[in-house]
């Protein structure tokens, strides 16, 4: 390798940390993406036998990562009808208002980030106004209190919401 501010020993020393700046910024990604909510992370270049195996892993997970019927301080949500219940009694919500519940009731008692939320609420190719995650969040407490559910949700100012039976 050359560098063309270096010489010798000094381009070793360079490529060393250029290698090492990359190993860093993978794991920086990995590490942002676990963090932020996914369950997993596979590096490119993968072996298919992992990426099969990975899968089978999550498959054989119980109910609250994979699960259709999510439940929390009355609130229940069957994720394949789309159907609500608090308390037995049936709730329309909007799809927006249903897309932040279902993320919330799947990572209940976590923190969910902003960016998280908005990659469930939106299409790639949306652009959501700024304040449009605030307004879904004040609508769905809105409901969910009028209904009685007993189940909030919490703000980390700056991070993002959680969803908390009591």
């Amino acid at each position: 390798m050359v560098l063309p501010c270096c010489a010798g020993s000094a381009d070793a020393v360079a490529a060393r940390r250029c290698s090492f700046s990359a190993h860093v910024t993978a794991w920086k990604h990995e590490w942002l993406a676990l963090t932020e909510g996914a369950d997993d992370y596979l590096v490119k270049p993968y072996a298919e036998a992992e990426l099969l195996a990975r899968l089978r892993a999550l498959l054989r997970r119980p109910g609250a990562a994979l699960g259709r019927i999510l439940a929390c301080g009355g609130i229940v949500l069957d994720s394949i009808s789309r159907a609500v219940e608090i308390n037995g009694v049936p709730l329309a919500l909007p799809r927006h208002e249903l897309a932040l519940l279902e993320a919330l009731l799947r990572r209940q008692g976590r923190a969910v980030t902003r960016p998280v939320l908005l990659d469930q609420l939106y299409a790639a190719e949306d652009e959501p106004a700024s304040n449009a995650l605030p307004v879904h969040v004040h609508n769905l407490r809105r409901r969910m209190a009028g209904a009685g559910a007993t189940a909030t949700i919490i703000t980390f100012r700056g991070l993002g919401y959680m969803l908390r039976a009591p």
